[in-house]
């Protein structure tokens, strides 16, 4: 080979190199792990309506957060393919250095991309010995942020509280919990 093939073989590799480095820090996602579990044997193939029973997602992100999210059943929608509407629901959410969460739920529509999820109809939240029962919660996966609203009574072993809306930062722990309509108060009953 001349030197100038040697050249322009070694300008096309470095050139494909940088190309690869390139795509993996600009374009490449984060490293979010998703896994699908479903019992295909109980689908209901008769009905049409794209029903899957017993449904596992597992998302781990890379700063080792996971977010296990199960459903007894599960509809699919062929106009917005990335949303499956679930009954019987139970969520756990583990945190790098906190404690796990668990949500119960009737109800959720959870986003298969972004794995948002909403859950809705007697929502149940348990952590550390603490309950809220609410009729919503949104979990919104990307910015590691709770939203519980609606009707929410909060329960430990010797404080009561109720609000409208709580909203609770997953990394900082901040938590915010107030009311929709200003006038009103959070009522917190604190029993001896």
């Amino acid at each position: 080979m001349s030197k100038k093939s040697l050249l322009q073989l070694f300008l096309f590799i470095t050139l494909f190199f940088i190309s690869f480095i390139f795509f993996k820090i600009y374009f490449e996602k984060d490293d979010i792990l998703v896994t699908l579990k479903d019992d295909v044997n109980n689908v209901n193939v008769r009905d049409q309506s794209n029903l899957v029973h017993n449904i596992q997602y597992i998302s781990k992100d890379k700063n080792g957060n996971s977010y296990t999210l199960e459903s007894e059943l599960g509809k699919l929608n062929d106009d917005q393919p990335e949303l499956v509407l679930m009954s019987g629901v139970k969520a756990i959410i583990e945190v790098s250095n906190s404690e796990q969460i668990v949500v119960y739920s009737n109800n959720a529509k959870y986003n298969k991309l972004t794995n948002n999820t909403n859950f809705y109809t007697d929502v149940i939240i348990e952590f550390n010995n603490q309950y809220i029962n609410s009729d919503y919660l949104d979990f919104i996966f990307n910015e590691n942020l709770v939203i519980i609203s609606d009707n929410i009574i909060y329960k430990n072993m010797d404080t009561k509280l109720e609000a409208d809306k709580i909203e609770i930062n997953l990394l900082t722990k901040d938590t915010k919990i107030f009311m929709d309509d200003k006038s009103k108060k959070v009522k917190l009953v604190k029993s001896n």
